[in-house]
């Protein structure tokens, strides 16, 4: 019997600032009006039903998850800190493997965007076959450009065919490419963006913990002892302060025999970026994609505007854009650089004076626009005159331009 359990965390931070407030699973981009995490729960839904969805988060987000999914509190497993994935999934294999010691649990990330689902739920029927056979299984992605931004696994020979799919023996991960390296995987034909869906039993998963991370092990070995009983959360406080701060991938899945990977392609993209939005996006005839703004555009192409607020934003002569009003902060970035986008973000949190920011970019006739920009705010914000800024940016703490 297969368990989905759909890991909440995350920051967010290459899309900062719409993330500020709202983060990213719950972000309105899993189409059909719907956000992402909602997207992930009604995916695996009719494969598995509503008693077998589970939810790892860690308190700040369970609010939001018990509205947006109307979620139980038996379903919701609360980390008391993130410590990146491996923890939480040992947390959530050993509370299923309480319940059920035969059962396999699949792990997915909250905010992915995967467009043909019945696709996707057949290669989860694929894989429940492969762990059922104790193989631990990982979805790769047939990659259709040679991306940088991805990890990727090496498959080896076929194993076998079910449900449409072919189940190989993976071979090995391997870390982000440079270019020349990722147009060579491409070429090979066997080599597959790593998805970060994976798989396994819960009994497996909890041995590999066991044999590769023994700081979780014995966190986990605590937590066995007062399931059911007391002291829950001290306990959980606790283990977690023994386990080891480490993904999956790395801390097991790199390490492990018995690894298969199925290749798949059901339209799948992790919505890494702005860019990555935008080309998920319905657009207009120019282009443009827009997501909860009222768009005046002229002479405006390509662009991804995004406001949290509703606000009427106005284009003109420029091209391939992102501008994103967040709730106390406006970007304005090319969409080829949006990876820039996670350092502002930090650099944001950290208190970075705004203006030191601020930094002039010729693009598609913005120059002109810009030349003035910096002077005018500094100007009207030393005079403590709001109302002498530049337009529409009233309002605003914080106004990035790159």
């Amino acid at each position: 019997m297969m368990y989905a359990v759909i890991l909440a965390g995350g920051k967010g931070e290459r899309l900062w600032p719409a993330t500020e407030e709202r983060p990213k699973p719950f972000l309105p981009f899993g189409g059909r009006g719907r956000t992402l995490i909602r997207a992930t729960y009604e995916r695996v839904l009719p494969l598995v039903g509503e008693d077998r969805i589970y939810v790892v988060a860690g308190p700040s987000l369970t609010p939001r998850i018990k509205v947006e999914l109307s979620l139980p509190p038996e379903r919701l497993i609360v980390e008391p800190y993130g410590k990146n994935t491996a923890p939480a999934v040992g947390l959530a294999a050993l509370i299923l493997h309480s319940r059920d010691p035969q059962g396999v649990m699949a792990m997915l990330p909250a905010d992915h965007r995967i467009e043909d689902e019945e696709a996707f739920r057949s290669a989860l029927r694929a894989a429940e076959r492969a762990a059922e056979e104790g193989y631990l299984v990982t979805l790769g992605i047939r990659p259709t450009y040679p991306a940088t931004g991805y990890g990727y696994i090496e498959a080896g020979e076929e194993l076998f065919r079910t449900e449409g799919n072919i189940v190989c023996r993976a071979l090995r991960f391997v870390e982000k490419p440079d270019r020349k390296t990722a147009e060579e995987y491409l070429d090979r034909g066997n080599f597959f963006w790593n998805s970060g869906i994976f798989i396994w039993k819960l009994s497996r998963i909890l041995e590999e913990i066991e044999r590769h991370l023994p700081g979780l092990h014995r966190a986990l070995g605590l937590l066995a002892e007062r399931l059911g009983r007391g002291g829950w959360e001290e306990a959980l406080k606790e283990a977690y302060g023994m386990a080891e701060e480490t993904s999956i991938d790395y801390g097991v899945m790199e390490r492990a025999d018995r690894i298969a990977t199925i290749p798949v392609s059901f339209g799948w993209s992790d919505l890494g970026d702005w860019h990555a939005i935008w080309e998920v996006s319905p657009k207009d005839p120019q282009g443009n994609a827009v997501h909860g703004a009222r768009l005046i555009a002229q002479e405006a192409e390509e662009n991804l505007v995004f406001s949290a607020t509703g606000k009427r934003v106005a284009l003109s002569g420029i091209r391939g854009l992102a501008v994103v009003d967040g709730p106390d902060a406006l970007l304005v970035v090319p969409r080829g650089r949006a990876q820039e986008v996670r350092s502002l973000a930090r650099s944001a949190a950290e208190g970075t004076p705004d203006w030191e920011t601020l930094r002039e970019h010729d693009t598609a006739g913005m120059a002109g626009v810009l030349e003035d920009f910096p002077r005018q705010c500094r100007e009207a914000y030393s005079r403590g005159k709001e109302a002498e800024l530049p337009g529409s940016l009233r309002g605003f703490s914080r106004i990035l331009v790159v």
